[in-house]
């Protein structure tokens, strides 16, 4: 069968990789652990060869006939050959018992071997060399080593332990028993051989069994495509995986949905733009306005000091209207500010109808002045967190659209209710509405339908809202529009 290179290709692949890869651990593994225990078991013989030739050697015989020899006027060489005459038949003895090991005693007042097996050679009997076999004399107990080549058998690798011989509480010398590696390696070659072979086995079958049913899965999930495009061979696919019958009725579900999910994506895009853009003129605001500000400030400050002299009094009017113009520039550049989206917020505990009646008497005569009424509608609500600088500017924007979208004589609402974990804040008013051209791009920096707007107060009430984890929505028609805020309470610690 031919899988395509899609996600069931990918899946078969990852899991035969995986397959693959636990079971070369896995055989790796064990053989490690298998040599291990095959090498702590020629140790353990090792171990017991060694302190069975050291029970076989009596002691004080040894001490006293190395001492006496010692203090013969002859070489080295010689006085471990009078030693080994008495030590050899103890070794060999043991050596036809062993006849695949090594052995060997040593002397340390001597510093030579004066017995050495399973074959002697006199030219044998010479001081050890190796660190590794002299430190029992320091740690007072057997040390096993592995040398990589040795003195018999042409060099081969060996294990070997060194078993310490004492006299009255002293080390006197020491035993050793030896083994070739490859005696080790042997019988690991087998054990490899055959787990090779088991692994293999399993792997094969497991390999198989991800293909059968994959084979399976595939020929199901075409059927299932068919379905989806023809709607056809329901019945047969049922059947055959009643597991898809489940997926079949959601599918059909899914069909009925499709029209609205492309509009709800559409607004998604929307917003996203809207919220690119405010972060573009938020970045920008953030960067530049501070640069803009002082020198306007000073500028003011110059304005401030011509009104109050007397030889600027006949320019009195456009001084005034110049210092206008750079607050009004300054209101704007505080909008831009406003936008940016890492801007520090103080967050504490009040309640949004405090800062509502606090606002109350300047949002109603600003109502009067155009003609307008402010009505508020309070609920009882609890406690949350919000920057309260930050909410009175959003009332104030949301309010102020309202006031300015109604041409006669009409009524804003402030109204504040929970609903279930959402705490509501909505400011309704009785103008035409909002086009649809309009509401699109509502709450992008600059969109307006004002002579003198700036675009920039909605998007403030946006970034607002997203700095307190709320969301805006929007109700319009001939009658009035609504913008509701809603504040997650459980997002809103108190």
């Amino acid at each position: 069968m031919y899988f395509s290179v899609g996600t069931a290709a990918k899946t078969y692949i990852i899991l035969t990789v995986i397959a693959t890869i636990c079971s070369l651990v896995t055989t790796y593994l064990f053989l490690q652990e298998k040599e291990d225990l095959l090498l702590h078991k020629k140790q353990l013989q090792l171990l017991r060869i060694s302190s069975e030739l050291e029970r076989n050697i009596e002691k004080e015989s040894f001490t006293k006939q190395v001492t006496t020899v010692d203090n013969m006027a002859i070489s080295g060489k010689e006085k471990a050959l009078l030693i080994n005459k008495w030590l050899q038949p103890v070794l060999m003895k043991l050596s036809a018992e062993y006849p695949d090991y090594g052995f060997g005693i040593y002397s340390k007042q001597l510093e030579r071997i004066v017995a050495i097996g399973p074959e002697f050679d006199e030219n044998r009997l010479i001081k050890v060399v190796r660190h590794e076999s002299l430190k029992v004399y320091a740690s007072r107990q057997p040390e096993y080593s592995r040398f990589n080549n040795s003195t018999g058998w042409g060099g081969k690798p060996i294990l070997n332990i060194a078993y310490p011989i004492f006299y009255q509480g002293e080390v006197v010398g020491h035993t050793w028993a030896s083994a070739k590696t490859e005696d080790v390696m042997v019988e690991l070659q087998v054990v490899q051989a055959q787990v090779i072979l088991y692994t293999a086995a399993i792997y094969m079958a497991i390999l198989a069994v991800i293909w059968f049913a994959f084979n399976k899965w595939y020929r199901g999930l075409r059927r299932l495509a068919a379905y989806i495009k023809n709607h056809n061979q329901q019945e047969e696919l049922t059947r055959e995986f009643p597991e898809l019958q489940f997926l079949i009725e959601e599918i059909a579900g899914l069909r009925d949905t499709l029209e609205t999910e492309h509009q709800q994506r559409e607004k998604v895009l929307q917003e996203i733009a809207r919220i690119d853009r405010l972060d573009s003129v938020g970045d920008m605001a953030a960067s530049i306005g501070h640069e803009v500000r002082n020198p306007m400030t000073t500028v003011r400050g110059y304005l401030q000091l011509f009104q109050r002299k007397q030889q600027f009094a006949e320019h009195a009017e456009q001084i005034n209207t110049m210092i206008e113009e750079l607050d009004r520039a300054n209101s704007i550049i505080t909008e831009f500010l406003s936008l940016a989206k890492n801007k520090a917020v103080n967050m504490k505990v009040g309640n949004l109808n405090t800062v509502i009646y606090a606002l109350y008497p300047l949002l109603q005569a600003d109502a009067l002045r155009r003609g307008h009424e402010i009505g508020i509608e309070l609920d009882s609500i609890p406690d949350s967190n919000f920057d309260e600088n930050e909410i009175r500017q959003l009332i104030l924007n949301l309010v102020r659209n309202g006031l300015e979208a109604m041409q006669q004589e009409g009524l804003v609402t402030i109204r504040t209710y929970t609903r279930g974990k959402w705490l509501i804040l909505s400011v309704e008013d009785k103008g035409p509405g909002i086009q649809e051209e309009v509401l699109a791009k509502l709450g992008m920096p600059f969109v307006t339908t004002k002579e003198e707007g700036t675009g920039l107060g909605l998007p403030v009430c946006y970034r607002i809202a997203e700095r307190h984890g709320a969301k805006i929505s929007v109700k319009t028609g001939s009658d009035g529009t609504t913008f509701i805020i809603r504040f997650c309470l459980q997002a809103m610690p108190v």
